[in-house]
């Protein structure tokens, strides 16, 4: 059996494709369908479909495996990935494929065990299942192997056996020998030369940081000072992330624009007490955050959120 698995976005549509037999599981390929948001949107799913097709027809599965969205509270956000994931159901349909449908939580808890999983946990899971390399990614120039360590975002997104693939390097030179670290795309190099500024900080924590984290979420973090959400990179503790947010606040582009494909709701502590004290009376995470996704809670505090959201609870 040789399964197709897509990450619907529009921004970046995530694919994996891999053979089973019994327990035992094989990557094929992997690799990413992006799009460019100067193009009109029409022309990114249109790209979208046809390259989805190209791919059906280069590797023949013989499943599709889609993930269900997770709706946020932006309302555009919602309706072009459910465009995007549309068309990319209608290109594996069209080429009479059937298609199998699950969760975030489904596919965290078939993973991983745990369906509030973090996202480097999943990675983590995947690479051991998979039997993929830790850490980095062997490019061929001119019959020379390159050992290039890099996050696991750029190794998902890295296409097995592409013949053209550009790799954005760094060479660091130490004592005990030469390490080239690289990234797919410009603005993961950059972050990663950023947090190598950081005191304390050395790329094997960089990398950490770049495999939990995009680029666009370490500055949201740094901007709104989210301890919590960078202690989730492995080897980040609170110390640590202070002091990332202390000496990059002045170093980073508060103008950022943030791709509504990756984007997910800036957690502030108040947020996470409301979730936590919620918890407690017998709610799900599901349950709650499905309710606060309604609710606009950005002048609200954890007093305010848990009466609404227990409101909106009660009346289910």
């Amino acid at each position: 059996m040789i399964i197709l698995g897509i990450d619907p976005g529009f921004a970046i549509v995530g694919w994996g494709v891999i053979s089973c037999v019994g327990n035992n599981f094989k990557p094929i390929a992997y690799g990413a369908i992006t799009t460019d948001s100067i193009e009109n949107f029409p022309d990114r799913l249109k790209i979208i479909y046809d390259e989805l097709l190209l791919l059906i027809d280069k590797y023949k599965p013989t499943d599709v495996a889609i993930e269900e969205l997770f709706f946020n509270k932006n309302a555009k956000t919602v309706i072009n990935v459910g465009q995007a994931r549309g068309v990319q159901v209608l290109a594996a349909k069209n080429m009479g494929l059937d298609i199998f449908e699950y969760t975030p939580l489904q596919i965290k808890q078939a993973v991983v065990g745990y369906g509030r999983a973090e996202k480097h946990q999943v990675q983590e899971m995947v690479k051991l299942l998979l039997n993929l390399k830790e850490d980095y990614i062997v490019l061929q120039n001119n019959g020379i192997g390159y050992k290039v360590f890099t996050s696991s975002n750029s190794i998902m997104n890295t296409e097995i056996g592409k013949k053209n693939q550009m790799i954005y390097t760094q060479l660091h030179v130490r004592e005990d020998g030469l390490f080239l670290f690289g990234f797919i795309t410009e603005e993961e190099m950059e972050m990663f030369r950023l947090l190598l500024l950081v005191s304390k900080i050395g790329p094997k924590v960089g990398i950490g940081i770049l495999s939990s984290l995009t680029p666009v979420q370490i500055k949201i973090a740094i901007i709104h000072k989210d301890i919590e959400a960078l202690c989730k990179a492995p080897g980040v503790g609170k110390k640590t992330a202070e002091r990332i947010i202390l000496e990059l606040k002045d170093r980073i582009d508060t103008n950022i624009t943030i791709d509504e494909d990756n984007l997910e709701i800036v957690r502030n502590n108040d947020y996470n007490e409301a979730i936590e004290a919620l918890m407690t009376l017998g709610y799900t995470r599901y349950e709650i955050e499905k309710s606060i996704r309604k609710i606009d809670i950005d002048n609200m505090n954890i007093e305010d959120i848990i009466k609404v959201v227990l409101n909106k609870l009660s009346k289910h």
